[in-house]
C-alpha cells in the first residue's frame, strides 16, 4: 500500500514537471519577431523595404488608357513643359504622347513608400499615356533607391536601358524610365520616373 502511494506521487510529481515545462516553452514562445533593425542595418535600407520596390506598374493612380473622364474631378490641369531628365539632349520617354496633363486636387501618392514632390498625369486623345513622379532625396539615399529599384524591375521587364543613374523597361503596353540626376546639392538629389505608354507619339 504505501508503495503504491509512493508510485502514485512520483506520477504526479512526473506530470506537474510536464506541465510546468510546457507553460514555460509557451511562455518563450510568442509570435515571431521581425529582423531587428540595429547599427548594422542603414537608413536607406529600412526606408525602402523590398516590397516597396517590387512592382513599377503600381506607380501609376489608374492603369494607362483610362480616360480623362474617370478622374477629371480629382485633377486640375497644369502647363507642364516636358524636358530631358537632367537637362541633357536625349528625350523624356513619352513626352510626345502627352498633351495634357494634370495634378491631383489631393494629397500625392505616395511612391516606393515615399513622400513625392510632384506628381504629374499626362492624356493623349484623353487617355491616361504618361505618369511622372519626382522626389528630392538625400544624394546616398537616391543612389540606394535607384539600385534597387532598377535591380528589382528590369528582371520582370524588357530592359531598354541600363546605366550609372538611369534604367527603363517595358511590359506589354507600359513601360518605365527611372532617371536619377546627377547633379547633387544641399537639398539633395532628384530621383523621376516615368511610367508611360511606348510609341504614343507615333
Amino acid at each position: 500500500m504505501t508503495g503504491h502511494r509512493r508510485a502514485s506521487g512520483r506520477r504526479r510529481e512526473a506530470l506537474a514537471a510536464i506541465i510546468c515545462l510546457a507553460a514555460a516553452g509557451a511562455c518563450s514562445s510568442g509570435p515571431p519577431r521581425s529582423p531587428a533593425t540595429g547599427p548594422g542595418t542603414s537608413p536607406a535600407a529600412r526606408a525602402v523595404p523590398d516590397a516597396a520596390v517590387a512592382d513599377w506598374g503600381g506607380i501609376p493612380v489608374a492603369p494607362l488608357g483610362t480616360e480623362l473622364a474617370a478622374l477629371y474631378s480629382g485633377l486640375h490641369e497644369i502647363l507642364y513643359f516636358q524636358s530631358a531628365p537632367g537637362g541633357g539632349a536625349s528625350p523624356d520617354p513619352g513626352a510626345g504622347a502627352a498633351a495634357d496633363c494634370y495634378r491631383s486636387n489631393g494629397p500625392a501618392p505616395r511612391v516606393l513608400d515615399r513622400e513625392v514632390e510632384d506628381y504629374v498625369l499626362c492624356f493623349s486623345h484623353d487617355r491616361l499615356a504618361r505618369v511622372e513622379a519626382v522626389m528630392r532625396l538625400p544624394a546616398k539615399d537616391a543612389r540606394t533607391l535607384e539600385r534597387r529599384a532598377c535591380d528589382a524591375w528590369l528582371p520582370a521587364s524588357v530592359a531598354t536601358t541600363r546605366s550609372e543613374g538611369d534604367c527603363g523597361g517595358r511590359r506589354g503596353d507600359a513601360a518605365f524610365r527611372l532617371h536619377r540626376d546627377a547633379l547633387e546639392s544641399d537639398t539633395g538629389t532628384t530621383v523621376s520616373i516615368v511610367v508611360y505608354t511606348p510609341g504614343g507619339a507615333e
